[in-house]
């Protein structure tokens, strides 16, 4: 898409965030994760009624390695929370308490109605919703929810302070046209692997 003169490249987007570009009325679409649209209607009052959401579009020829949730070529990517402490903290049993109550329907209730994120506890994700009734104009927040089912869990580890900046690096690159996707992802896998081994053999 960067080789058509319509699409902003790497060199616009190290001096512009996508999120700027689009609320500023100069980019058509961007990605966006779902824990910030409560944000973005809230600092982007002249806006709203303005912009919506849609699903991702799906790969026309997806890659059948046995492993896809979702075999029509759609996919999105899922993320987690979690809460912890320190292991030898002054008030280590009041923050477990406070964690143990983070994690009971009650809290995570009352975190998906002001938006913070969709809950992870089963039977409060729609709760969310109610972080967006106060605006007369609607977001088609289904769409987030009808990803649910083909959603796939973004990986972490201990590592991941390591090898994340250099898969976005590879990743630029690929946006960038300096390297072939197929090969980037390659090197991507090598990066977290390698990083991943270094991590396990110090620990």
């Amino acid at each position: 898409m960067q080789k058509e003169e319509w699409c902003p490249d790497q060199t616009y987007f190290a001096e512009t965030a996508p999120g700027t570009a689009f609320f500023s009325e100069e980019g058509a679409m961007y990605l966006e994760g779902n824990w910030n649209l409560p944000q973005l209607m809230e600092n982007y009052p002249e806006m709203r009624g303005k912009w919506d959401l849609a699903k991702l579009p799906k790969c026309a020829d997806p890659i059948e390695d046995g492993e896809s949730l979702d075999q029509d070529g759609r996919a999105t990517m899922s993320n987690g929370l979690c809460y912890s402490t320190a292991a030898h903290g002054k008030k280590r049993d009041i923050a477990l308490d406070v964690i143990k109550f983070f994690g009971t329907e009650e809290a995570q209730r009352i975190q998906g109605e002001n938006g913070a994120a969709i809950p992870a506890y089963i039977g409060c994700e729609e709760s969310w919703r109610a972080a967006f009734d106060s605006y007369d104009e609607k977001l088609n927040l289904d769409v987030i929810f009808e990803q649910f089912d083909y959603a796939v869990q973004a990986i972490y580890n201990s590592a991941s302070p390591k090898w994340k900046s250099l898969v976005l690096d590879e990743l630029t690159n690929v946006y960038a046209g300096k390297q072939e996707l197929m090969t980037g992802l390659e090197k991507m896998e090598n990066i977290v692997n390698t990083e991943t081994a270094k991590k396990l053999a110090k620990d």
